[in-house]
């Protein structure tokens, strides 16, 4: 359910961080110019850099919502890193839902919490209808 990344993204990913590393040595090399000398650094930079973006993973705000957002008995689970918020399912008082993001709000007292995750709008209300089950249809759902 998840999409792969395509070459264009991985592209323009390592084309962004070979830049930035570039930037990064011709700075250093103005402060050092001794630094030249070393070119060992360079090919290492590069290779390190190569190596994380090609086999870099769903990792920090890429995960996938199937990960985050889970249904224990009548309780939504929400994930947040370390932390774990529960809440009954019937305290689920509206919904906001856009590529990438979903936020849920707390019924009778507004708290909201906010989910960044990997995911097409579709993917997002297709799982948070699975969970929700036939609560959905008493929630306001905003698709933005």
């Amino acid at each position: 359910m998840n999409k792969k990344r395509n070459n264009k993204d991985i592209f323009i990913t390592l084309v962004a961080r070979l830049l930035l590393l570039a930037g990064l040595y011709f700075g250093a090399s103005a402060l050092w110019p001794n630094l030249i000398e070393h070119t060992f650094f360079l090919p290492i930079a590069f290779a390190i850099t190569v190596i994380s973006v090609v086999f870099q993973g769903d990792i920090g705000t890429n995960r996938r919502l199937e990960q985050m957002l889970l249904k224990e008995g009548e309780k939504l689970t929400l994930i947040y890193g370390a932390s774990k918020i529960m809440m009954p399912i019937a305290q689920v008082e509206s919904v906001a839902i856009d590529e990438n993001y979903l936020g849920i709000i707390e019924k009778n007292n507004g708290n909201g919490y906010d989910i960044i995750c990997k995911a097409s709008q579709e993917q997002i209300y297709h799982h948070l209808k699975n969970i929700l089950g036939t609560h959905i249809e008493n929630c306001k759902v905003q698709l933005l």
